[in-house]
């Protein structure tokens, strides 16, 4: 014997896992009814060559870009990798400084080059698959801080 309250989570439950697998799915305008191979009764043709009722919907399941390109920017791995890039560019040029030899500025400017290629990256992916996103306050926000990190380059660098 079940409570009542198991039966109202568990519906609950499904109501939020249907409305998930509606939202990756897709847009349902394009599911579209095939064609009958005959005029009214499937039953009158040979057995051969009926249609199960599941061949007779043309379903599109791909994901549109736009959703891919969003999914991929709200996964955990790129998530973890601007955290860790971020805090690249927050405290290591400091560490620089104090802890690395200058002949090793090079390296550092290539790793920071790098971060700068990412962030900007990330700015463009935001925009693509983002409705809104782009000429928001995040955008600039974004825009400006990757911008910033042009100014942590080394003078060698920007001399070449």
């Amino acid at each position: 014997p079940r409570s009542s309250t198991q039966g109202v989570s568990s519906a609950a439950s499904d109501v939020y896992k249907r409305q998930i697998n509606a939202e990756y799915i897709g847009n349902f305008s394009s599911i579209q009814m095939a064609e009958p191979l005959h005029s009214q009764d499937n039953r009158m043709l040979p057995l051969s060559s009926r249609r199960t009722p599941r061949e007779n919907v043309n379903v599109n399941k791909s994901i549109p870009w736009t959703k891919k390109i969003e999914l991929f920017v709200d996964s955990i791995f790129w998530q973890i990798v601007m955290i860790l890039l971020v805090l690249y560019a927050l405290f290591f040029d400091f560490i620089r400084i104090l802890c690395i030899d200058k002949e090793y500025d090079d390296v550092c400017n290539g790793f920071t080059l790098l971060v700068l290629v990412l962030f900007a990256l990330d700015i463009l992916l935001e925009s693509l698959g983002r409705p809104g996103y782009f000429n928001s306050f995040y955008f600039w926000f974004s825009s400006v801080a990757t911008i910033t990190i042009i100014l942590q380059l080394s003078l060698s660098l920007i001399h070449i």
